[in-house]
């Protein structure tokens, strides 16, 4: 990151490598409100108006995890992987 911010040349592997770091964690964070906001709807805690602010969070924190996690897919399969070379192997 600090080598982007200094706008230094970065390598593009360096560079896909952060972007699938980011999407994992951001996949993490929208994770949470997702479980959350199912489990606590469950419960009688909250009112009606409660349970439809639940819902609106589930369904937001949805659709930014699938969207986050097709851009994460999309970064790991484009990534090209140079094949290792075996013993005995010629390269």
């Amino acid at each position: 990151v600090r080598a982007l911010s200094a706008r230094k040349h970065v390598e593009p592997d360096r560079l896909g490598e952060l972007g699938r770091k980011i999407c994992f964690w951001l996949i993490l964070f929208f994770a949470l409100p997702l479980i959350l906001s199912i489990i606590l709807g469950v419960f009688p805690i909250f009112g009606t108006d409660g349970q439809e602010s639940l819902v609106l969070l589930h369904g937001a924190s949805a659709l930014l995890l699938a969207i986050t996690a097709f851009i994460h897919t999309y970064t790991l399969t484009r990534h090209t992987q140079r094949r290792p070379t075996y013993y005995g192997e010629q390269s």
